[in-house]
């Protein structure tokens, strides 16, 4: 979260468009996030009332950053609210945005994901308090960070597409990964706070946003094959490292039946699901490796925290970390339809972190394959890109020069292919 102090001038042009905090807390967008029989907010501990008592005469909201407020899904509007509180404690803090440098710190994402949010809030003192001026997303904070990739946000943005470059069985000769990575512009993916997208995807780890945007973007082609679109939502989650990475995905697997244990991605995508589902948003996804348990969990949080359904959403899960049985159970219970799984039975993620197939040749396979999964070349690993089918991963070894591999592949293809 940011900060920005606005002149006295600009301060004096809003005068007539303000709202009084006593005025603002009477809408049941911001009510609910406090204290009281109201409906709590997703997953976050609600703010005690004496705050919102103590906030009456000390904030006052110009017109354009109440709309913003009321706007936002429950868990961005509470990070707003908390943030807000701390100016009106002390205005002339310096801005707390800054990236952690501790790892133990950095890997506390999955508690926290930065000691700031990525909004900025313009204000300007008012003795005895403050008018907030306006609340938008902090640039400096949002986007691609190129060799820091540590640093990018947890964050939804809407990715507009460049190109149409397939990724089928006719189609995947060794330029194909360039090709796909120009179909999608994964330089300036434009933040967004609400999914307003027929598709929206979630990106597993290790990928920073450059490669989430066209990776998902693969995905929700081959996912949604045949349905014609220009854009998606991605909604962003960041990577610091394997080893943090890995980490959270097991905070989130082990936080089951801990709902305020979960991830503060789970969280987050569970407030943009019931945002999406009360304005009928129709929305069509895809959740890839680590972002399959991120779904999973936060259908989940809805259920448990909200508990009406979710039909206006469909999934495909690709390459789950999680354990099919369960997403398709928690999906069945919320009424998204599972509209298909792709899960290559060389791949590890599925295999042996979702435990979908423990069995002898199951684990021969995955720890064959690791070294694929692991290493860069997105187009001989059977995890990366979406699965085609073995015919298809057979052919995309043998491009590749994994000849042995490919070898293996091919005892289990039907003879005569």
């Amino acid at each position: 979260m940011s900060r920005q102090m606005i002149s006295t001038q600009a301060r004096s042009l809003a005068a007539h468009t303000l709202v009084s905090w006593s005025e603002a807390v009477q809408y049941p967008e911001l009510s609910k996030l406090f204290d009281s029989d109201k409906e709590r907010p997703l997953g976050v501990k609600k703010l005690p009332a004496k705050l919102s008592t103590w906030l009456d005469g000390r904030l006052k909201l110009k017109h354009q950053a109440f709309q913003m407020l009321c706007s936002l899904n429950d868990f961005d509007r509470i990070k707003v609210i908390e943030e807000i509180i701390a100016i009106c404690k002390d205005p002339n803090a310096p801005d707390v945005s800054a990236q952690r440098k501790n790892a133990f710190q950095r890997m506390r994402r999955s508690q926290y994901p930065f000691k700031g949010y990525h909004y900025l809030v313009m204000f300007a003192v008012a003795a005895p308090g403050i008018v907030v001026n306006d609340i938008l997303f902090d640039k400096r904070l949002l986007g691609v960070k190129e060799g820091a990739s540590h640093m990018e946000r947890n964050a939804l943005y809407r990715v507009k597409r460049n190109g149409h470059a397939s990724f089928d069985n006719s189609n995947t000769d060794r330029e194909i990964v360039n090709k796909l990575m120009d179909n999608w512009d994964n330089a300036t993916p434009q933040p967004v706070h609400r999914v307003e997208t027929r598709h929206a995807a979630v990106n597993g780890m290790l990928n920073e946003l450059s490669k989430a945007t066209w990776l998902m973007g693969t995905h929700l082609d081959t996912a949604y094959k045949g349905q014609s679109f220009d854009d998606y939502t991605l909604f962003h989650n960041p990577s610091d490292s394997a080893k943090e990475d890995l980490l959270e995905c097991g905070f989130d697997k082990r936080a089951a039946g801990r709902i305020h244990g979960f991830s503060h991605n789970v969280h987050h995508l569970a407030a943009v699901l019931n945002e999406a589902q009360q304005r009928g948003q129709q929305t069509h996804w895809v959740a890839h490796s680590q972002g399959a348990i991120i779904f999973a969990r936060a259908v989940r949080v809805h259920l448990k925290e909200i508990g009406t359904p979710l039909n206006c959403h469909k999934v495909s899960l690709h390459g789950v970390g999680c354990n099919m049985g369960d997403a398709r159970l928690v999906c069945q219970q919320a009424m998204i339809q599972v509209v298909s799984s792709r899960n290559n039975p060389f791949d590890m993620v599925p295999n042996l972190a979702g435990g979908n197939d423990l069995s002898p040749s199951g684990l021969v396979r995955s720890l064959r394959f690791a070294g694929l999964v692991a290493g860069e070349n997105s187009l001989a690993s059977p995890h990366t890109l979406p699965y085609l089918g073995l015919e298809t991963y057979y052919h995309q070894l043998v491009m590749t020069g994994n000849h042995d591999r490919a070898r293996m592949v091919a005892k289990y293809l039907p003879k005569g292919s």
